[in-house]
């Protein structure tokens, strides 16, 4: 039995590909190829496809939403122009926590005491720049390390 076919209409199209949308609204890129002339696709690899393309808007709209926001953490130190968190990672199959410090002047205070908010765009940054400079500690972690092998964060800042 051949595989039921739905027709769409193109949306846009480049030289591989073609981000084509069915009648129920859903939207999916499909390989050229499998686009026939008479613009009907297997409905199973639509709907695939269209599920992949789906999630991948939901993700790219939730770090949007990310870096808009105000990100609260409990500050684990303190200085006059500066608070640090801490951000639990792994490496080499243990658990380390990496400081990550954050200027005073971008922030607001927490809903608690002891607690600091910042926005969403520097914490992912600073996330990434303590990961860019982290440094393990013993020689089997430096070894891996070496080896290209990279921390892996955890969760949020604590």
């Amino acid at each position: 039995m051949a595989n039921p076919r739905i027709s769409v209409e193109i949306v846009r199209e480049t030289p591989k590909a073609k981000l084509v949308k069915a009648a129920d609204g859903r939207q999916a890129w499909m390989q050229s190829r499998w686009v026939r002339e008479d613009l009907t696709v297997a409905e199973a690899t639509f709907a695939k496809n269209a599920a992949e393309l789906a999630a991948k808007q939901d993700r790219e709209q939730a770090r949007r939403d990310f870096r808009d926001s105000m990100v609260e953490f409990e500050i684990a130190r303190q200085t006059e122009k500066g608070v640090a968190a801490l951000l639990p990672v792994e490496f080499a199959g243990s658990e380390d926590q990496v400081v990550v410090w954050f200027p005073k002047s971008q922030g607001q205070p927490g809903e608690a005491e002891g607690r600091a908010k910042m926005p969403g765009w520097l914490v992912e940054r600073k996330i990434e720049e303590a990961i860019e400079n982290f440094r393990p500690s013993g020689g089997y972690a430096a070894h891996r390390f070496c080896k290209g092998e990279r921390p892996i964060v955890l969760g949020g800042l604590i």
